[in-house]
C-alpha cells in the first residue's frame, strides 16, 4: 500500500506541477492577446491622428491679416482685405467723430478702442457689414480677421489725425 500511496502522491504532485505551469501559459497567452489587442487599437488611433493631422496641413493653415509685430501691422493679405472693404475710407469717416472720445489715450489704448469700436455691431452700416461679408467670402478669410483689418485702420487714422 505505500507503494501505491507514494505513486498516487508522486502523481498528484506531476498533475498540480503540470495544471500549475499550464495556467500559467494560458494567462500570459490571455495577457498577450489582450496586448495585442491595445497595440492594434493603439496604431489605429495613431493612424487617424496622422489621418487627421495630414488633412489639416493639405487644407492649409489660415493666411494672417496682421504681422505679429509692435503695433500690430498689415500683412498683404490685411492691405488686400483693407482696400477690398474700403478700410481706410471708413476709418476717415468715423475718426472726425471719435477724436474727442481718444482724447489723451495712449496708442495701445486708442488700438483697443478702435478693436471695440468695431466689434460693437451698431457702429457698422449695413453696407459695410455687406462689403465686409462680401470680402470675407471672395478673399477667403474669417469676419473676425475684417475686423482686425478695421480696427488697425482705424487706429492709424486716429493716430495721424489731430482733433
Amino acid at each position: 500500500y505505500v507503494a501505491i500511496g507514494a505513486a498516487v502522491a508522486v502523481g498528484t504532485l506531476a498533475f498540480a506541477i503540470c495544471r500549475y505551469f499550464w495556467e500559467r501559459a494560458e494567462k500570459k497567452a490571455e495577457w498577450r492577446g489582450r496586448t495585442d489587442e491595445s497595440v492594434g487599437n493603439l496604431k489605429t488611433a495613431l493612424a487617424n491622428i496622422e489621418d487627421y493631422l495630414r488633412r489639416i496641413f493639405e487644407r492649409g493653415l489660415p493666411e494672417k491679416v496682421t504681422e505679429s509685430s509692435s503695433p500690430v501691422t498689415l500683412t498683404d493679405l490685411g492691405k488686400e482685405v483693407s482696400e477690398h472693404v474700403g478700410a481706410v475710407d471708413w476709418a476717415r469717416e468715423e475718426a472726425a467723430r471719435l477724436q474727442p472720445q481718444i482724447e489723451g489715450k495712449e496708442a495701445f489704448e486708442v488700438y483697443e478702442f478702435a478693436q471695440e469700436y468695431v466689434r460693437d455691431e451698431s457702429n457698422r452700416s449695413e453696407d459695410l457689414d455687406r462689403r465686409m461679408r462680401k470680402t470675407a467670402y471672395e478673399k477667403s478669410v474669417e469676419l473676425e480677421q475684417i475686423r482686425t483689418v478695421l480696427a488697425v485702420e482705424l487706429r492709424d487714422v486716429l493716430l495721424t489725425t489731430g482733433p
